[in-house]
């Protein structure tokens, strides 16, 4: 994965750090817990004292403090799953959240007597892991669309090209990531810290090109019987257009079972189960 290679790449935050205004101040910490494998949420907001125009009878506010907090801050309120509702026909999925009352903030606040910004205070623990390198890519503050791809978007649509034309269009500048599949295995993961998934992103064109996974009960199976592994990827999904294939072998019974299951782009990628 890419980094900017700026100074913010080596930036540590001080009290007392001053800041030419709001969004640079928050887009310096930004690119700094990039930079650290996190993703910063807007926090609390304070306003100078508010003024109104008397002509045009609207309140004009400005920013006083900011203060910016990890994206695992806080708890989130148990939400009852729209699921259970027989009376909706809205699907959603009920997903644990990530927030873990991680205490990470930084503060800053306007000097109204030179217009520039000041970090106040701050604390800079985490009581969690960073994003390892592999899934760094699927991080929120990753997925943006930039403004270029937007406006091609917008100029295929407007001329009646249809979305997955756009799609095939834009593939080479354009990285489709599954983020789905990504909270599907993150939760797995989160139920069972034993469930192992491995996913490959190409380095050169930042495209997801595999994604592999294995249950407890598969890993068990195949340190006993893997004297035998067949793969088969001749299963296709409709959605992704993503061959499927799986690791099959054979047990003490004769019985086949399955070791593993994978999500590939293209079908003569070469996948050996053993160097996962």
């Amino acid at each position: 994965m890419i980094k900017d290679l700026t100074s913010s790449q080596t930036y540590q935050p001080q009290v007392g750090d001053n800041f030419k205004n709001h969004d640079e101040f928050v887009n310096k910490i930004k690119s700094y817990a990039r930079n650290l494998s996190f993703v910063i949420r807007l926090g609390k907001v304070e306003y100078v004292n508010t003024t109104k125009n008397k002509e045009q009878e609207n309140i004009t506010k400005q920013l006083r403090k900011r203060t910016l907090l990890c994206s695992r801050a806080g708890y989130s309120e148990p939400k009852e799953s729209i699921l259970n509702n027989e009376n909706s026909n809205i699907k959603e999925r009920n997903q644990k959240s990530q927030r873990c009352n991680c205490s990470f903030y930084i503060r800053a606040s306007l000097d109204s007597s030179n217009g520039l910004w000041y970090i106040i205070n701050m604390n800079l623990t985490h009581n969690h892991q960073m994003v390892d390198e592999y899934h760094q890519f699927f991080m929120s503050n990753e997925r943006s669309i930039p403004d270029d791809v937007k406006q091609r978007i917008a100029l295929l649509r407007h001329a009646g090209v249809d979305v997955p034309t756009i799609r095939a269009i834009l593939k080479e500048s354009l990285v489709i990531v599954l983020h789905g599949v990504y909270k599907v295995l993150e939760q797995f993961k989160y139920d069972n810290d034993e469930f192992f998934y491995y996913i490959d992103v190409n380095n050169n064109t930042q495209r997801l090109e595999r994604v592999i996974w294995m249950f407890p009960e598969q890993h068990i199976n195949y340190s006993r019987f893997n004297d035998i592994v067949v793969f088969n990827n001749t299963y296709k999904t409709n959605r992704f257009q993503m061959p499927f294939g799986i690791f099959t072998g054979v047990n003490n019974y004769g019985y086949s079972i399955c070791f593993a299951d994978a999500l590939m782009i293209d079908e003569t990628l070469n996948v050996k189960l053993r160097q996962y």
